[in-house]
């Protein structure tokens, strides 16, 4: 059942355009997983700082853009927690997890919304070209504290493309389960 209602989400990253990564093709759904979250610890933390500076130099215009990144970034979280959710079922039918069929119901919810995926990269990408636009009004000053949160951004773009294409392969080697 999950299997027939992924297909149709997994094929949108079937048209995502390749760019250079600092990833290999060899590395694991779970490795590509991983440093998909270690960018995003960083990216919230370099969020964090900028919104401080920004806050005490009493910057407006930084504020509204870093209210746009925050935004991407809790949509890059939910994309995160669509792929956590195809973990436990990619563990499940490895035979890696011990997860009874409610707990592994639960678990996979995500996966079983037709347009979440969809839905969330559509927002993703009205945020990237609304980030892209507002660079420019950033006050020189802020260049200093932008430069890794915006760094970080782009690497959540790089992280994404190689993870959503393991994940369709993986996803296509993958028996249907129960959930």
């Amino acid at each position: 059942m999950i299997l027939t209602l992924l297909c149709s989400k997994v094929l949108i990253f079937a048209s995502i355009e390749a760019s250079p990564t600092f990833t290999t093709p060899s590395k694991s759904f779970d490795e590509l997983l991983d440093e998909f979250m270690v960018i995003e610890n960083n990216r919230k933390t370099a969020i964090k700082i900028a919104e401080e500076v920004a806050t005490g130099a009493e910057s407006n215009a930084t504020l509204n853009f870093l209210k746009v990144v925050r935004e991407a970034d809790e949509v890059l979280e939910n994309i995160r927690r669509y792929f956590d959710a195809g973990k436990v079922m990619f563990d499940k039918n490895k035979g890696k997890s011990k997860l009874n069929e409610t707990d592994l119901h639960a678990k996979t919810e995500l996966l079983r919304k037709n347009t979440y995926l969809n839905d969330e990269l559509i927002k993703l990408s009205a945020y990237y070209k609304s980030i892209e636009a507002h660079v420019p009004d950033l006050p020189k000053g802020m260049n200093r504290v932008m430069r890794p949160v915006i760094e970080l951004i782009k690497q959540s773009e790089h992280a994404l493309i190689p993870l959503g294409t393991k994940f369709r392969d993986d996803l296509e080697r993958t028996k249907p389960t129960s959930a």
